[in-house]
Parts: C-alpha cells; structure tokens; sequence
C-alpha cells in the first residue's frame, strides 16, 4: 500500500509544473529539525567531519603519512566508524616500506580499507573507483574517504580537466551529503624564494572545497605545520604538528607565525 501511495505521488508530481513542482525542496523546520547543530570534529579545532578538506603540498612532505595519522587518531578516539584509503601515488613497494600494511591490518577489513590504487586502475578509471563508494549510500556516513592524490582523478594530459574536475567534485560531493569526511590530498608546485605555493587548477579546485591546508615542515624542530588557506564557517585555526611514529598518531604543537 505504500508502495502504491509513492507510485501515486510520483505520478502526480510528474504532472506539475513550476513552482508546484518545486514546492518538495522548500526549506521548512521539519527538513532543519534533523541537522546536528554541535560541530563534530575528527581532530579538535582541526579537521571537520562531514566537511570536504583538502591538504597541499610538495612532494614528499608528509601528506599522506598525516592523513593516515589523523586517522588513526580519529579511530582511537572513536571521531568515525571508519577509513577508505584510495592511495594513487604509491605503489606497493613504498607501502610496504612505510608500514601502512601494519595499519590497515590493525584496524582490520571494513574499518581501515586500504586501497591499492597503483593495482586497482588497471582494472578502472580512478572516478569509477570513486564512484563506486556513492552506491554504499548511508554506509558513508562517520566514514573518512582519503583521496591520495586528487590530480590522479582530473589530470591526464588531455583538454578535458575542467570537466573532469567537476566530474570529481560532484562526485565528492554526494559522498559529503552521504555523511562522509572526504579529504583531498594534492600537490603543490615546488615553490621557490619569493613564491607562494600553488598549484595548476587552484581557483577551480578552491571553490568547492569547506577546507583547505598547506602543510609545510620546519626541518629544525621536525615539526609539520597546516597553515589555514579556506574556511568557510571560521571554525579552524592553522596548527602545527609532530609525529608519533611508534603509536602512528599526531601530537599538536603550539603553532608560531614567522
């Protein structure tokens, strides 16, 4: 009987047009009445859940080791229910040498789902990958997604990137309406004295992000800092972190503008 009352439903909306056809996506306070109004935070004061970050910078200074961190510290903390690591940039070898094997294999299947992307893409394009997840629907939400890098999902020499990236962010998108904390890693271009770190496609990525870090590491003290390029609701600040290599989590330091 439900099923029919939907079926009628459907049909008359099929019917309508103009407003009356729209008047389903009013704003009113029974839609409202169901959103958390408290800010839920993977990392305090840091990393949002539920919000899209992303977090740039040179090759090899640390971004995916961090992300992972972050996670981590987010599943000790019980801040999400799980991972998804889509990890484009290192192949097997490095994965093995940097121990995230030991990891993944701690949280175990279904709670740090480590993906070989290096594997995976001779099978299927990187969006297709991602696009997979959208099908788990609600299963997204309290889900960290690290996309390592996002230029494996937009560039590949062709005319066609600015689709591609808006491909890539509907898709993003959808899994952030879902409930889940997607978390962009992308690479910045070696930056020189005088510069400021950059990188191809920078407005049009920017846009659409809640988020944004660069990170950079003082060599001196072994410290990493994020320095705060977007946010949109004035809720984070620019942090500055150590590694905890034997626990595979992050200890925040006090952050220091120079």
């Amino acid at each position: 009987e439900n099923r029919i009352l939907e079926l009628k439903s459907e049909s008359l909306n099929n019917n309508l047009k103009g407003i009356d056809k729209l008047k389903k996506f009013r704003l009113d306070s029974k839609k409202t009445s169901q959103i958390n109004d408290e800010v839920q935070f993977i990392y305090p004061n840091f990393l949002e859940a539920g919000k899209t970050t992303m977090v740039f910078g040179e090759s090899g200074i640390g971004k995916t080791l961090f992300m992972l961190a972050f996670a981590n510290y987010a599943l000790l903390n019980r801040k999400i229910k799980s991972v998804i690591s889509l990890d484009f940039d290192n192949g097997l070898k490095s994965l093995k040498k940097r121990k995230y094997d030991n990891l993944a294999e701690k949280w175990g299947e279904g709670v740090f789902d480590y993906i070989i992307g290096s594997q995976i893409i001779q099978e299927m394009e990187p969006i297709c990958i991602l696009k997979e997840l959208v099908f788990d629907g609600e299963k997204n939400r309290d889900k960290m997604i690290i996309i390592d890098s996002g230029s494996h999902f937009v560039y590949d020499g062709s005319k066609n990137e600015r689709q591609r990236l808006k491909e890539f962010t509907d898709v993003v998108r959808i899994l952030k309406i879902q409930g889940a904390t997607p978390v962009i890693c992308h690479h910045s271009h070696r930056v020189r004295d005088g510069q400021v770190a950059d990188y191809h496609g920078s407005f049009e990525w920017k846009r659409d992000l809640d988020y944004q870090f660069l990170i950079t590491k003082n060599e001196d003290t072994n410290t990493w800092l994020f320095h705060v390029k977007k946010d949109r609701d004035n809720l984070v600040e620019s942090k500055a972190f150590k590694y905890d290599e034997e626990n595979d989590i992050v200890v925040s330091a006090v952050y220091r503008r120079y």
